[in-house]
């Protein structure tokens, strides 16, 4: 599972780096592990890089997965900015989006500089 991660509670943000393939077991396994990290908060705005990842999940494991996420991750306060570069995966991380989008506020960018600026602004 190519996936790092940041936790930088000085910025109340953690960077997120997805790569490869991964599978909806691969997602959950990251999450448990960011949930766990020390440091970490969940009302912590989060930076996705997700532009190398190409996702082995079906449209109705992304909502499966939605679940999973809301019990560790969500957060009304934390925002998350996901940079994507393919239709597919950019359309997976939509349906995600829609899923959870009670519990926490995702938008999804197609240029680092943007998704940070949305991020870094009030």
């Amino acid at each position: 599972m190519p996936a790092t991660f940041d936790v930088h509670p000085e910025r109340k943000r953690v960077d997120v780096t997805l790569s490869g393939t991964m599978s909806v077991a691969d997602l959950e396994q990251i999450t448990m592990a960011l949930h766990d990290s020390p440091g970490f908060d969940p009302s912590f705005d989060v930076f996705t890089d997700a532009r190398e990842v190409r996702f082995v999940i079906e449209p109705k494991e992304v909502m499966e997965f939605a679940d999973f996420y809301c019990k560790y991750l969500a957060s009304t306060t934390g925002r998350s900015a996901l940079l994507m570069s393919t239709p597919r995966e950019t359309t997976l991380a939509l349906i995600h989006k829609h899923a959870v989008r009670r519990r926490r506020t995702i938008e999804i960018f197609q240029t680092q500089e943007a998704a940070l600026k949305w991020l870094e602004g009030p």
